[in-house]
């Protein structure tokens, strides 16, 4: 395949000097503008699609213990759309290693400040536990990755109101030691949470074909607060502009729509918006090919599909001829933009690249930089979007039927209802 590495990873630089690119700010917006300008002159339709957010920014943020007399510091980032204190909150450390309603320890901790270990994860009962015990402040673990290393977490935009406590992570190894030794805390906070604007970047080369169900290749141009994400997603970004522009002069039967996504970063919301809008939707879709996080230096690259047991097939054939290190496999996940459109019964791939069980190392972290990518990772990853990509917009007929296995749309609800997003979507098979 004709993709090179260098073309990619100049799209990845110039992303990286646009960080962070946090949604609703700036420089959000000039990413999505660089992403558009690239568009328009490989001769696509570009129009802008405009959705509101709760956006937030941290001015300040403070964390204290005592030991002995005096008072330490200790590396912390506040965790998305937190609650200010108002000021500086102090009291005694709580440890709660279970953050859910039943737990005794967390019921006893107001006006205490809690260490608790580990995050969320897919309930918000856990962050209305942690509402109803009214501790001072709270300091989260991310125990995804125990390093000495800072982690930016948010929330999924639906859960904003949720957060009621001011809250703030710290690095795992602190927090063991604060754990050792308890201390009393200090914690201030001072952000800013307003309504705000996000953007979706919706780009479309037509076909010649008309009523055929079309393909969009999607990524994500927004980031989290700090560092350069270049991984997360400038890599993913640099895939869709290179794939785009080998396809732009190819003859297409079908329509080629090239999405830039933005607030994904807070569970998908410019993809939601984008299925949500019936004058462009899902219904055309035959099937979405989604690109996040996909340049890590060494690790493992997959192809998640969502899909029919067919569709997998021709996947792993597809990719197959191409010689690379790609393993192919059915998912279902509801961690980036292509599951709202697999909520609405299209088929999805997610190129993605993993290199440790928790995903990547560096993940919404400072060292999410330019050293993490690698440049032949991620021309790996775009050679095997640009196979799929360009069969799918050349085929008369789709290999495969337009639907979700059994399976998948079973537990595409479970997690819907789960992580209290939109009501289920999906239906059966649609015609190609």
């Amino acid at each position: 395949m004709p993709i090179a590495a260098r073309s990619l990873m100049a799209h990845v630089e110039k992303l990286c000097q646009l960080a962070p690119r946090l949604t609703g700010t700036p420089s959000e917006l000039a990413a999505a503008e660089y992403v558009a300008g690239r568009l328009a002159k490989l001769g696509a339709e570009v129009t802008w699609q405009w959705f509101p957010i709760s956006k937030w920014q941290c001015r300040a943020v403070a964390v204290k213990i005592r030991r002995g007399r005096g008072w330490m510091d200790l590396p912390a980032l506040p965790i998305g759309h937190t609650p200010s204190t108002k000021g500086v909150v102090e009291g005694e450390l709580a440890v709660v290693e279970y953050l859910t309603p039943d737990n005794p320890v967390l019921r006893r901790s107001r006006g205490k400040v809690v260490l608790v270990l580990g995050m969320w994860g897919e309930d918000p009962a856990d962050l209305e536990a942690l509402a109803k015990a009214r501790p001072a402040a709270a300091l989260f673990l991310d125990d995804r990755f125990p390093s000495a290393e800072l982690v930016q977490d948010g929330l999924p935009m639906g859960w904003v109101d949720k957060l009621r406590v001011p809250s703030v992570t710290i690095p795992y190894l602190e927090g063991w030691e604060l754990a050792r030794a308890p201390a009393r805390v200090r914690v201030s906070i001072d952000c800013v949470v307003e309504p705000g604007e996000a953007m979706n970047v919706i780009g479309r080369l037509p076909g010649s074909q008309p009523g055929a169900a079309g393909v969009l290749l999607g990524a994500h141009h927004d980031s989290v607060a700090i560092g350069q994400s270049a991984d997360d997603d400038a890599t993913g970004l640099a895939c869709l502009l290179e794939i785009a522009s080998e396809l732009a002069g190819l003859q297409r039967r079908r329509d080629l729509w090239l999405v830039s996504f933005g607030c994904e970063e807070h569970l998908s919301v410019g993809a939601e918006a984008f299925v949500r809008d019936e004058t462009r939707g899902a219904a055309r879709l035959a099937t979405m090919i989604n690109f996040d996080s996909v340049g890590s230096l060494l690790g493992h690259t997959v192809a998640w599909v969502t899909g029919p047991p067919r569709m997998e097939q021709w996947v792993r054939q597809e990719i197959g001829k191409l010689g690379e290190q790609v393993s192919v496999g059915p998912d279902v996940s509801p961690y980036s933009d292509h599951f709202f459109f697999t909520a609405a019964g299209v088929p999805a791939v997610w190129f993605y690249r993993t290199n440790c069980h928790a995903g990547r190392w560096y993940h919404h972290q400072i060292t999410d930089s330019l050293e993490v990518v690698g440049p032949e990772a991620v021309a790996s990853v775009a050679r095997a979007g640009l196979a799929l990509a360009r069969g799918l917009v050349q085929a008369e007929r789709l290999p495969y039927a337009r639907k979700l296995a059994p399976a998948q749309i079973e537990h595409v609800r479970r997690l819907e209802q789960a992580m209290a997003n939109w009501p289920p979507t999906v239906g059966g098979t649609q015609r190609g």
